[in-house]
């Protein structure tokens, strides 16, 4: 018995280690999708607020001037509004 003491196998050669590969590979395995899952669920960072894009600033010039146009409409009289509409001699 002395000998085969001495000569022993490590333990990882065991059956019983080897029954666990398969379980320990699968829990690998679902944490790398977890991981990868998480990341690219995760928000994108929010641009400066008080920074304006260009398109921002093209939005604010229309609407200026379309508010513009808009009262120097609502201020003509019948008659001006009518001058584009209907040819006059």
């Amino acid at each position: 018995m002395q000998v085969l003491k001495r000569h022993a196998l490590p333990a990882w050669c065991g059956a019983a280690f080897w029954r666990w590969v398969p379980v320990g590979l699968l829990t690998g395995i679902w944490w790398v999708v977890a991981v990868l899952a998480l990341h690219t669920c995760a928000p994108e960072p929010a641009l400066k607020a008080a920074e304006p894009s260009k398109m921002e600033a093209m939005r604010r010039a229309a609407d200026e001037e379309s508010a513009r146009v808009k009262g120097i409409y609502e201020r003509m009289s019948d008659e001006e509004r009518m001058r584009g509409v209907v040819y006059e001699p």
